[in-house]
C-alpha cells in the first residue's frame, strides 16, 4: 500500500471519502467493493482520532433491548460479524458479565429473559464464523457462583449474574486499519496527511476537492463526482461542506487503561452515577453501567461524558479526567484499591451528544443513532455531497452499506458487485502458518498481520533484529511499516501500527531504536528523530 500523491491528481473518481476513522475506512471499503472509483484521504493518520478511543468491546446491542430498538441490535449484530471476518487475527470472543439484584429489571428472571430474548434476535450471530470465534448463549449463574468467580462484587442485595458473550478488539486500530487496506486491495486510492481546504461543487458530476500535504506543504486538486465527509467533529470545519441542520454538539468521551486485569476473563460492568437517566429508554433503570474490561493483560475502564466546547484539535485526557475517573471507580468499587501510580494509559474522543441532563454539565445524553445526510435534498443544494454522524464503531459497516446504495442510486451504477458476500474477503479457511507460508519461528506475524504476514515475512526475514525490551518486534516490521503501511511519524508506528504504546509508554530507549530505523528510510536528523520521541512521551505526560 503506497502513498501515491500523483494517482490521486490524475485519476477522476466516483466517490472521494474524507476521513479515515472506522466510519470512513468502512465506506471507502463498501464503496469499492462495490465497483465505485473510490478515494480515501485523511487530515492526519488513519484511525487516530475517537476510533483509537474505545472500550475495544465490538457489541452486538444487548443493551439496545431497554429502548425495543431490534433493528439497531440486528445492525450491531451485522457489523460485528462483518468486523470478525474482516480481521479475524484483531478480534477474539469476550464474556460479559453483570450482577443482577432485586425483582426488577436486574432480577435473576428478567434477566434470563433479556438474555434468551438477545440469542433470538441474534440467531445467526455464529454463521459463517470460524469455530474459534463463535459466541456462546447467555446465561444467568446464581449468587453462590459469583461468589466463587468474582466474590468483591456480591452485595447484601445481589442474586445472581447474566452473562452474555460479545467481542473484543485486541488490536482496534489494526483493525481499522484493515478495512483502510480493504479498500485499497479493491481498487481504492488510500492516503494519509491530507488536509482538504475547500470543496468545490459546481455540478453533479464535476467536484473539485483542494487539498494540501502536510508532509511537503504541496497544494493540488481531487476531481470526484460526490464527496463523503466523514471527518467526525471536523466535518463542520470543512470549507465548502452545506450546512443541513444545526450544529452538531460533542460529548468528550474518556477511557482509562490500568496495569492489572481486576477481573480475569470477564468485561464487567458496575453501576454508577445513580443520577443518570436515558430519556428514549423504554425500560427506566438508575445509573449507567461502566465496564471493566481485560486487555492484554491490563483493564480498559469507561466511559464519562462530559459536554465539549472547544476545538476537536486540541480534545485529549488531562490529569482532572483521570482523578475523576479515579474517584469514580473507587466509589462503585473500592475493592480495586485504584491509585494514580495504577492508570497507565489515558485516552479521548469526542461523540454526538443531543443535550446535557436534566441542566447536570456533568452528564449528556448521547445521539443514540448514526445519521447520513445527503446534502442534495431540496432545491438549490449541492447534489452528490454527503456527512456521515457516526454514533458507534461497530455498527460503521452497516452506515457504509447504506450510503454506498444511495452512492450507487445517485451515480445510476449499472454493475454493482455483491459488496455483502466480500466483506469477509480477507479470512481465509486456512491460516498462512497451517499452508506453510509462514514458518513457526515467526508464527506471531500472523496474530499482528493475519493474511499480510506473507507480505511482512520479508522484511523481517530480511532485517531480523530484535528491538530491545520488546519481544517479538523486529526493525523489519518498522520498515514494512514506513514503506507499506504508510506510517510517517513514530506516533504512527507506535499507537496505531504495532500498538506498542496504547496501553502504556514503552521505554525511550525502544521509541529512540524505532525513530532510527523511522529515520533512515524518511531521511530524519538526529533532532528530527528527538523530536519524534519527545511528541509520543508529550501524549502521556498531558495525564500523568
Amino acid at each position: 500500500m503506497k502513498r501515491d500523491i500523483q494517482k490521486l491528481v490524475n485519476n477522476k473518481y466516483d466517490v472521494l471519502v474524507l476521513g479515515a476513522g472506522i466510519h470512513g475506512a468502512s465506506i471507502a471499503s463498501s464503496c469499492a467493493q462495490s465497483g465505485l472509483r473510490t478515494a480515501l484521504i485523511e487530515k492526519k493518520d488513519f484511525g487516530h482520532a475517537t476510533s483509537a478511543n474505545s472500550l475495544k468491546i465490538i457489541h452486538g446491542g444487548l443493551r439496545y433491548l431497554q429502548h425495543l430498538n431490534i433493528k439497531r441490535m440486528r445492525d450491531s449484530i451485522a457489523s460485528r460479524k462483518l468486523m470478525m471476518k474482516q480481521a479475524p487475527h484483531c478480534v477474539r470472543p469476550l464474556s460479559c458479565l453483570i450482577p443482577n439484584h432485586g425483582k426488577g429489571l436486574h432480577s435473576n428472571f428478567l434477566m434470563r429473559i433479556a438474555l434468551s430474548a438477545n440469542d433470538l434476535v441474534g440467531y445467526d450471530r455464529n454463521a459463517d464464523i470460524p469455530d474459534s470465534h463463535k459466541l456462546e448463549r447467555g446465561k444467568v449463574i446464581c449468587r453462590s457462583k459469583l461468589q466463587k468467580l468474582f466474590p468483591t462484587i456480591v452485595k447484601a442485595q445481589t442474586t445472581g449474574a447474566s452473562i452474555w458473550h460479545d467481542v473484543l478488539a485486541v488490536n482496534s486500530e489494526r483493525l481499522t486499519f484493515s478495512f483502510v487496506e480493504e479498500a485499497e486491495k479493491q481498487g481504492a486510492v488510500v492516503a494519509n496527511y491530507l488536509e482538504v481546504m475547500q470543496i468545490l461543487s459546481p455540478s453533479k458530476e464535476n467536484k473539485s476537492i483542494r487539498v494540501r500535504d502536510s508532509l511537503t506543504g504541496d497544494l493540488f486538486s481531487i476531481r470526484t463526482k460526490s464527496v463523503v465527509n466523514a471527518c467526525g467533529p471536523w466535518g463542520e470545519l470543512l470549507p465548502g461542506v452545506p450546512s443541513a441542520s444545526a450544529p452538531t454538539s460533542w460529548a468528550k468521551a474518556v477511557n482509562i487503561v490500568v496495569k492489572r486485569e481486576l477481573f480475569p476473563g470477564y468485561a464487567v460492568g458496575l453501576t454508577g452515577e445513580p443520577q443518570f437517566s436515558d430519556d428514549d429508554s423504554v425500560l427506566k433503570k438508575k445509573g449507567r453501567f461502566f465496564f471493566f474490561v481485560p486487555w492484554r493483560g491490563y483493564t480498559m475502564i469507561g466511559t464519562t461524558y462530559k459536554p465539549y466546547r472547544f476545538s476537536p484539535d486540541n480534545v485529549r485526557a488531562d490529569a482532572a479526567d483521570v482523578d475523576e475517573m479515579i474517584a469514580l471507580v473507587m466509589e462503585i468499587y473500592p475493592e480495586a484499591q485504584l491509585t494514580r501510580d495504577d492508570v497507565s494509559f489515558a485516552h479521548a474522543g469526542l461523540v454526538p451528544m443531543v443535550k446535557a441532563i436534566s441542566g447536570d454539565e456533568s452528564e449528556v445524553q448521547l445521539t443514540k443513532e448514526s445519521l447520513i445526510i445527503d446534502h442534495g435534498l431540496g432545491k438549490d443544494k449541492t447534489t452528490g455531497v454527503y456527512t456521515i454522524k457516526g454514533v458507534k464503531y461497530t455498527t460503521a459497516p452497516k452506515v457504509a452499506s447504506e450510503l454506498t446504495d444511495k452512492i450507487c442510486s445517485l451515480l445510476q451504477c449499472t454493475e454493482k458487485s455483491a459488496k455483502t458476500n466480500k466483506s469477509g474477503s480477507c479470512h481465509t479457511p486456512q491460516t498462512n502458518l497451517e499452508a506453510g507460508l509462514i514458518p513457526v519461528a515467526f508464527s506471531y506475524l500472523e496474530q499482528r498481520y493475519g493474511t499480510s504476514a506473507v507480505q511482512v515475512l520479508p522484511y523481517v526475514e530480511k532485517s531480523d533484529r530484535l528491538l530491545s525490551e520488546v519481544p517479538l518486534f523486529r526493525a523489519g516490521e518498522v520498515i514494512y511499516m514506513v514503506e507499506e503501511e504508510m506510517a510517517c511519524t513514530l506516533s504512527d508506528i507506535v499507537f496505531r501500527r504495532c500498538g506498542l504504546a496504547t496501553a502504556e509508554c514503552p521505554p525511550v530507549a525502544v521509541l529512540n531504536e524505532i525513530a532510527v530505523v523511522m529515520g533512515k528510510l524518511l531521511h530524519w536528523n538526529a533532532d528530527q528523530q528527538d523530536t519524534e520521541v519527545k511528541k509520543v512521551l508529550a501524549f502521556f505526560a498531558a495525564w500523568q
